[in-house]
């Protein structure tokens, strides 16, 4: 393995940069080495140098230290290749004292096309190089070798940005396997996963566990639009990372309320049902049944008896109710 393929061993440039730079840096005998990304708009976003410091992090004095001539980038983005040295008899639009430091800067450019494909930034950012003594002249040996370590940088640039896309997708597959597609709650066998684990770990801590079983009818069924208002609803109202609100059996939705007694889930049932009578009964013929439960789970419960508790209210629908309410904590 020699010294470029050893940078690649992470796909992190945060990694692999500062070990390439100061490569840069030791063989150029320069003072500074440093690499500034742009965002789309061509503007500086970050700053990563040879001693590993992201620019973001530095204060006001530090990031002086990375004082960047603009017209360069200006320059190089309208290059698209090539690269800049203060050697270069430039006339920019603007009035500038001369530069007290020796430059050469270098942009980073996307090549690869499956890559341009898949981003819409063409330069990624730019290699800038600072001698302070500004009369130094690079040598066309020193720029050519500079220039073969640009295209190792933009392989692992381009390495980071395929790493990046590969967790989007994975994180955007995982979603469409646990969301469901219509109302954007989880599906029902993420909630009957997650309802087994939460009473498995309530029964061991001996804490309540509150399940809201909401039924929808009107005339037309459920249709898609109701569904995904009351989803919403429900998901605004659930405020706690373990609180889950899930598809259930055709017209019905349900809620897990893990570490919640009765009173809390009738709370949260009452704010379901204000919102839902204030948003959406005035534009829609539709009623709602709610059947609620709460119980300290045993360490020999079965989440299926439960959820035959819950739905039984909502089979019969006795009295004209629509809220079912079983506090089963009191009979403990």
């Amino acid at each position: 393995m020699n010294i470029l393929d050893s940078f690649f061993l992470s796909v992190n440039y945060e990694v692999f940069f500062p070990q390439i730079l100061t490569y840069i840096k030791n063989y150029l005998k320069c003072e500074q080495v440093f690499i500034s990304q742009l965002n789309s708009q061509g503007e500086q976003e970050n700053i990563i140098d040879f001693q590993g410091n992201i620019f973001g992090s530095l204060s006001q004095y530090d990031r002086d230290n990375y004082e960047i001539y603009k017209p360069v980038v200006d320059y190089l983005n309208e290059l698209k290749n090539g690269y800049y040295t203060h050697q270069d008899k430039l006339t920019f639009n603007d009035d500038t004292t001369p530069l007290k430091r020796a430059e050469l800067a270098f942009p980073l450019i996307i090549k690869t096309p499956e890559i341009k494909n898949i981003t819409n930034i063409k330069i990624w950012g730019i290699l800038f190089i600072y001698d302070y003594n500004y009369m130094r002249a690079w040598t066309e040996e020193e720029i050519k070798d500079i220039e073969d370590f640009v295209n190792q940088l933009m392989i692992g640039i381009e390495r980071n940005i395929l790493y990046k896309k590969l967790v989007s997708l994975q994180e955007e597959l995982n979603s469409c396997e646990i969301l469901d597609e219509v109302t954007g709650l989880a599906k029902y066998q993420t909630f009957i996963d997650c309802l087994d684990y939460e009473l498995r770990r309530l029964a061991r801590e001996k804490q309540p566990l509150s399940l809201i079983l909401i039924e929808i009818n009107n005339s037309d069924n459920l249709s898609n639009e109701i569904n995904k208002k009351i989803s919403l609803i429900i998901q605004e109202q659930l405020k706690r990372p373990t609180d889950l609100g899930a598809t259930y059996h055709d017209n019905q939705l349900i809620i897990l309320l893990p570490n919640t007694d009765n009173n809390g889930a009738l709370w949260i049932q009452k704010m379901i049902v204000k919102r839902i009578n204030q948003d959406l009964k005035k534009n829609c013929d539709f009623d709602c049944y709610y059947s609620i439960i709460t119980k300290i789970p045993l360490p020999d419960d079965k989440y299926s008896d439960l959820l035959l508790l819950l739905e039984l209210p909502l089979h019969k629908k006795k009295n004209s109710k629509t809220i079912y309410n079983q506090n089963l904590i009191e009979k403990i």
